[in-house]
């Protein structure tokens, strides 16, 4: 996969969260860059931009016995603008953790949808 087709999975998702307002630009980046993430995103609510980082597919294959889905990752990522524009917890506390697995669940449904259904 490309970064033009990870712009395509950023763009018709962008339309579906209806935050084609935001100029975001997207990334692929060493997992060792991102610690123990698949994506990241470094935002600023004044300009209405953002810059999210995926990690590279082929870098993840065997990590943790599960490859990360990319449009999942990135659905992830940017549901973190939709729901709130500062995270509401440290990395280090339990609430975190609850709301990152929270927003994955909802971006691993939606995508799930997507195909299942063929439209969202």
């Amino acid at each position: 996969m490309d970064v033009k087709e990870l712009y395509q999975i950023g763009d018709f998702w962008q339309d579906r969260l209806r935050i084609r307002d935001w100029d975001v630009k997207y990334e692929w980046t060493h997992l060792h860059e991102l610690g123990d993430k698949h994506g990241t995103i470094k935002w600023n609510k004044v300009f209405k931009s953002a810059v999210v980082s995926v990690s590279i597919p082929n870098e993840l294959e065997g990590y943790n016995g599960v490859v990360p889905n990319t449009e999942v990752i990135v659905v992830h990522e940017l549901l973190h603008i939709l729901f709130n524009y500062t995270p509401l917890y440290t990395e280090d506390s339990l609430n975190y953790n609850a709301e990152e697995h929270a927003l994955y669940t909802v971006a691993n449904t939606l995508v799930s949808m997507r195909y299942k259904y063929g439209k969202i």
